[in-house]
């Protein structure tokens, strides 16, 4: 798979309310290719084991058949929106904050270097973007909120984005538009010990040595209009999923 000096994608189109704001021509495009990226956090001044502790932000990336406009593909992204007024609180120490879904074109093929992994999927013959987003946004699965973990405290963190992605993707699959099985990925000279996405989805990949991975079990957000799907390969937190992934990985 290819390298990439591309620049860190920004927002893009924000979807989260339909897809009208896009043009039809890009929503036509034809997929050859669909990743999921672990992209990197921002750790500038970080030691490389502060770096290794944190998580990886997930997200789609696909590829065209030739090109829209200076577009080779695009991403697809859910990243929260804090704003004042928008947080919801639960029993004082839960804190959920809105999710945008956004849409941005890319304009060049193969792998992020802000990706410390990607992992790329099979698609079906004439799969349109179009037909990629409404198979999870038509479940209302990109209605999302984050979960911001140990609250008032120096460690708070937001989780979440590995939570929509693993439910998006199950509609996808669900649909027989996307299949689960890691076709190929980057970097290659660290190898994956997992073949499954779903599987993957339950892993941290470290900046050093770049995509090294270790289990980090699936934290929850919230979907406000969708009934997460609940599966025994969902390597979930306190489940017997992430459990058997961890023992597999050690």
């Amino acid at each position: 798979m290819s390298s990439s000096t591309a620049e860190e994608p920004s927002p893009g189109i924000e979807i989260t309310g339909g897809l009208q704001s896009v043009d039809p021509g890009l929503l036509h495009m034809q997929i050859r290719r669909l990743s999921i990226e672990f992209q990197l956090k921002d750790s500038a001044g970080h030691t490389i084991d502060d770096r290794n502790r944190y998580k990886n932000h997930a997200s789609f990336k696909v590829e065209f058949y030739g090109t829209y406009g200076d577009y080779r593909g695009a991403r697809i992204n859910m990243r929260h929106k804090f704003a004042p007024g928008t947080h919801e609180i639960i029993d004082d120490q839960f804190v959920f904050i809105p999710g945008v879904l956004s849409l941005k074109g890319a304009t060049y093929s193969g792998d992020s270097r802000y990706a410390a992994r990607t992992i790329t999927l099979p698609v079906a013959p004439n799969l349109s973007l179009e037909q990629l987003l409404h198979s999870f946004m038509d479940m209302q699965v990109h209605r999302f909120q984050f979960a911001v973990l140990n609250l008032l405290q120096p460690n708070a963190v937001v989780v979440g984005c590995r939570d929509f992605v693993t439910q998006a993707l199950y509609q996808m699959c669900n649909a027989n538009l996307v299949g689960p099985q890691i076709i190929d990925t980057a970097p290659s000279q660290d190898g994956l010990v997992v073949t499954d996405a779903f599987d993957a989805l339950g892993m941290r990949f470290k900046s050093n040595p770049m995509g090294q991975g270790e289990a980090r079990p699936i934290d929850k957000g919230q979907f406000k209009y969708f009934n997460r799907v609940a599966k025994p390969y969902m390597p979930y937190r306190g489940t017997q999923a992430a459990s058997d992934l961890a023992n597999r990985l050690n």
